[in-house]
């Protein structure tokens, strides 16, 4: 399983404040605050790596005792062990934050497809790091896979 890139993690596009903490996630459109960014169609990189980052995007809202994140990634699937790429796991603590999914594709030979509209779904875990000394942190991950990723895939994730 390979998760989100580290850094991607603590870019992670939440909306920060109790008012609004969510246990589960929620789904909607990009906002309209949103400056579209396309995804290049490739970029410099390693050529035996098992993902080629395409595009990080992450753009902040500040509002009144909130802060709303978008950011969108997308990479391209280089070889085989790049197809776990497609399995992603998104923390978030419900105690604090909001997580909003815009989309979810996967660009093969420039078709799309939407992973969420074609019925997949994300599975909700309760993974608590510190279970063993009695120190739960009440971190929820968000996990899906796509179906049948390919190489030469892009996956494009938008939060």
């Amino acid at each position: 399983m390979l998760r989100l890139p580290f850094y991607l993690i603590a870019l992670l596009a939440v909306s920060t404040s109790p008012a609004t903490a969510a246990d589960k996630l929620a789904f909607a459109p990009v906002p309209a605050w949103v400056v579209p960014v396309p995804v290049p169609s490739s970029v410099k990189g390693a050529a035996d790596a098992p993902l080629q980052p395409l595009l990080l995007n992450e753009q902040l809202l500040f509002g009144k005792g909130k802060v709303t994140s978008f950011t969108r990634f997308a990479g391209r699937i280089l070889n085989s062990q790049g197809l776990s790429a497609g399995n992603i796991s998104i923390p978030w603590r419900p105690a604090f934050d909001t997580v909003t999914i815009h989309s979810l594709h996967v660009v093969r030979d420039g078709k799309i497809i939407d992973v969420l509209g074609a019925g997949q779904t994300f599975n909700i875990m309760r993974r608590e790091a510190n279970l063993e000394s009695a120190m739960p942190d009440g971190v929820l991950t968000a996990n899906i896979q796509p179906e049948g990723p390919q190489v030469g895939d892009i996956i494009d994730l938008q939060v």
